[in-house]
């Protein structure tokens, strides 16, 4: 009865606590272990670092097991019978997971690439080093044994806000909180790809305990975020191409510049095909000299008996007794082969600054084309509370977003510890960055869906829709 009755105190008191963040240092949060107290979403003060730098706008809305828990910490040994969650001695609340981490894999396949080094190579020393430091990079970061549990502080969710207008507030998270496949399903009649029947629309927005809006928001936070309309148009899966006034005066100026160039390389390269013909045509000239003079020893060698009348019939053999005379004429001289050379770099060159002219034209009419855009596997717009953003959405300016062919900082996430711990992949470099699902189909294959996010904040051709691997970066409106 005394053991009941001090997990209900320790409950209580922790209930108590409120969500708040400290003005001092924005990234450090307060318990907010009383998560049905929880209401509207909290502000960041100005200045508050994140994607897109300190003149960003950022709020903490919601809360969602994160950072893995400290070894000094305890926990409860029960859950609680409405979140689930356990009550450490901190005062937070932790949720236990069983770790799926995709690190086993990956280590496993550098620890066999490194076995499999050639140890007479003169850098192998060098490539053993670059594996055994990869190697211990990869083993920090995945820092969770598959099948093992672990236990999250679940924290405060931190988005940035991408687009205010009438009092609602669009928001997109700072992390990668999740891990999650696509689309599992095994229907014939319907393409992996499609976001409408995905397993991720219906993870994020479905009724269970274990789905995202469930357990990342209290009754009275899901009643402020707004159901709204998600296009999954085609043009909702192609990149945004607009410029902006601004932009397109410096593109119609890059064009001038261009085009001087181009003027400039099209004669460059008409005085270079004058040259190449005219010594082409004196090397033919002199070539048929050679030939004729050749033909006619022949000619005499078979009248004289030197050689059988079969063999000069015989152009192997004929140019296997007349090699050297044979190499003479059809050796093409250096200067000619120079002069070719440079033709075929000025044609390069030309080919590029017209390439670059075209692609500038399309930009400022807005007919770039995506070649990843697809227009046969689209499929209905849904009303979503939470959704995943599309490939226009995450290359849009006005959301605070870089052109779909630039670095973008603002479209790179880490991954949370507990994203990790759920499988989420992420690239093997300094920042550690994931990719997180589009809701955007890829034009490469039914099976194929847009992502974005990882080291170079760039959207590709996509995933195939059925990896457990997928980052989930989660959207919503939401309204105070």
């Amino acid at each position: 009865m005394k053991k009941i009755l001090s997990t209900i105190m320790a409950f209580a008191t922790a209930f108590a606590l409120i969500q708040n963040v400290s003005a001092k240092d924005a990234g450090k949060v307060e318990n907010p272990s009383n998560l049905e107290s929880l209401g509207a979403y909290t502000e960041l003060p100005a200045g508050t670092n994140g994607s897109f730098g300190t003149s960003g706008k950022y709020v903490t809305f919601g809360t969602f097991p994160q950072t893995l828990k400290d070894s000094s910490v305890t926990v409860s040994q029960t859950a609680d019978p409405v979140t689930g969650y356990y009550l450490g001695s901190d005062g937070w609340l932790y949720a236990k997971t069983i770790a799926h981490t995709y690190g086993d894999a990956l280590i496993k396949k550098m620890e066999e690439e490194k076995t499999a080094l050639d140890k007479s190579k003169v850098d192998y020393k060098k490539k053993l080093a670059n594996y055994d430091k990869e190697i211990a990079e990869t083993k920090s970061r995945y820092k969770f044994e598959k099948g093992k549990e672990y236990y999250f502080r679940v924290e405060p969710i931190k988005w940035r806000v991408i687009k205010e207008q009438g009092g609602a507030k669009t928001l997109f998270s700072e992390k990668v909180l999740d891990a999650h496949a696509f689309n599992t399903a095994n229907d014939s009649d319907i393409f992996p790809n499609n976001y409408e029947m995905s397993d991720l629309r219906s993870y994020l927005n479905g009724g269970d305990k274990n789905s995202f809006i469930e357990k990342a928001f209290n009754q009275n936070q899901k009643g402020m975020i707004q159901t709204q309309k998600v296009e999954n148009n085609s043009e909702s899966a192609k990149n945004y191409v607009k410029l902006s006034p601004e932009e397109t005066l410096k593109a119609k100026k890059e064009i001038e510049k261009l085009n001087k160039n181009k003027i400039k390389l099209e004669s460059d390269l008409k005085n270079l095909t004058r040259i190449c013909s005219v010594r082409e045509a004196k090397v033919k000239e002199r070539y048929a000299i050679k030939k004729e003079k050749l033909e006619k020893l022949i000619y005499e060698k078979v009248v004289r008996g030197i050689i059988d009348v079969d063999d000069a019939d015989d152009a192997e053999k004929t140019a296997l007794i007349f090699k050297k005379q044979f190499k003479e004429l059809s050796d093409e001289p250096g200067d000619i082969k120079a002069v070719w050379y440079a033709h075929q770099f000025k044609q390069s060159e030309l080919d590029g600054c017209e390439e670059e002219i075209k692609n500038l034209e399309e930009k400022i009419a807005g007919t770039k084309v995506d070649v990843f855009a697809s227009e046969e596997f689209i499929c209905n717009d849904t009303d979503d509370k939470i959704f995943a953003l599309s490939v226009n959405e995450v290359t849009n300016p006005n959301f605070g977003f870089k052109k779909f062919d630039a670095f973008d900082s603002a479209r790179c996430k880490m991954p949370t510890d507990y994203a990790i711990a759920s499988g989420a992949y992420f690239y093997n470099y300094k920042d550690g960055t994931s990719w997180y699902w589009l809701r955007s189909p890829s034009s490469a294959s039914p099976e194929y869906v847009r992502i974005s996010g990882g080291y170079a904040g760039s959207d590709g051709s996509g995933r195939t829709a059925s990896t457990t691997r997928g980052g989930v970066a989660p959207a919503l409106t939401v309204i105070k």
